[in-house]
């Protein structure tokens, strides 16, 4: 077994200290590469994957996830707002790759702003 597995269409396994916990898509915000592994941001704790971003990014539905940058997918329903080149989710800035941009900006709608 890997150290992250696809569970159902709600959740996955993850190894974490010498067991496999299971991990509802609700409750990750983000995840990251360093390196080789990955960090995987939840509501209330990070967890450290030994799996490269692209096998995890195997593991997770595209309705839910967004790759935004080479080293960073976020779930959707947390991002709060966007500047410039990145986007936030509580609080914590994310870049946008020049790469996912336009793919990015295509699935959200945007209202434009009016002078008061």
């Amino acid at each position: 077994m890997n150290d992250i597995t696809r569970f159902s269409e709600e959740s996955i396994f993850i190894s974490y200290d010498s067991r496999y916990i299971r991990v509802n898509f609700s409750d990750i915000l983000y995840i990251e590469a360093k390196g080789s592994d990955c960090i995987i941001g939840l509501v209330d704790k990070e967890l450290k994957v030994c799996e490269v971003l692209r096998r995890v990014e195997e593991c997770l539905p595209t309705t839910i996830f967004l790759r935004i940058h080479r080293s960073y997918i976020v779930n959707k329903q947390y991002i709060s707002e966007f500047l410039g080149n990145s986007l936030c989710i509580e609080k914590k800035s994310f870049p946008i790759g020049s790469t996912y941009r336009k793919e990015i900006m295509d699935l959200f709608h945007f209202l434009p702003h009016t002078k008061r």
